[in-house]
């Protein structure tokens, strides 16, 4: 390890030491909620058979789109029926 990473450490340590267990576990949970990528939920990538096409689907609204919605991250895809 490097000198600036174990001065890096030992601030972060110290930083950490400072704080309260309240304090910690709030920044745990934020923490945690910034790294998950804003999305909607509700839509889902589907697969047109026929043509080989994904599509959106809004399992909330029933809306469609072949455009990707705002806000989407794909989490993979399922079969039309």
């Amino acid at each position: 390890m490097s000198e600036v990473d174990e001065l890096a450490r030992a601030i972060a340590n110290s930083l950490l030491d400072s704080f309260n267990e309240d304090e910690l576990k709030e920044a745990q949970r934020l923490s945690a909620v910034a790294k998950k990528p804003a999305r909607d939920p509700a839509w889902v990538k589907l697969l047109e058979k026929s043509t080989g096409d994904f599509y959106y689907f809004n399992e909330d609204t029933k809306a469609s789109s072949w455009d990707v919605p705002a806000g989407y991250v794909d989490p993979g895809h399922r079969w039309s029926e």
